[in-house]
């Protein structure tokens, strides 16, 4: 509650400065206006209102994509510690899988570093991806990624030192 005795609605709040894409009709912009941009303060029938507005398209779809945009953080954090992971192994052509998948260089680096990234701690353990991210053909995938982004770069100095090298002979020349 403000100074003033309103109350905003934080999560719709949050939404709208955000430019989330929200549903734009009547009972919206009521809701809007009552839970974003006023704020309420009629306290007659509060309680009613209240869950009135929990239930509005409005602070659905704002609850749906606070949750939305949570999760895909907490993947970027996840996806960016298997990248790095992968690119810590594959530096010194250490190796990646054994027998059991549990007892991988791999996955057992990245439960050591779960130790300091509570989103990867928390991923680890959700059943729903063991076998997603950590499944052999993604990791391939990843290191073909990196493989590839290593070859343009050497690609790139090979044609910048030939040009260098054509500038610097050619240059004497003259």
């Amino acid at each position: 509650m403000s100074k003033s005795g309103k109350v905003f609605c934080s999560f719709c709040t949050d939404a709208i400065t955000n430019k989330f894409p929200l549903v734009e009709n009547r009972s919206c912009q009521i809701s809007k206006e009552a839970f974003v941009t006023v704020g309420f303060n009629c306290w007659k029938n509060a309680a009613q209102t209240f869950k009135n507005h929990e239930s509005s398209e409005l602070h659905t779809a704002a609850t749906k994509f606070e949750s939305n945009e949570k999760e895909k953080l907490e993947a970027r954090i996840v996806l960016r510690a298997i990248f790095t992971t992968a690119s810590y192994l594959a530096r010194p052509g250490l190796s990646f899988r054994r027998e059991n998948d549990k007892e991988s260089n791999f996955y057992k680096l990245l439960e050591l570093r779960s130790h300091d990234i509570p989103q990867l701690k928390a991923w680890l353990n959700r059943k729903k991806y063991e076998n997603s991210w950590l499944h052999h053909t993604i990791i391939n995938e990843i290191l073909s990624m990196m493989a590839d982004e290593i070859k343009e770069y050497i690609c790139k100095l090979v044609v910048y030192q030939a040009w260098l090298c054509h500038l610097l002979t050619c240059g004497q020349a003259e």
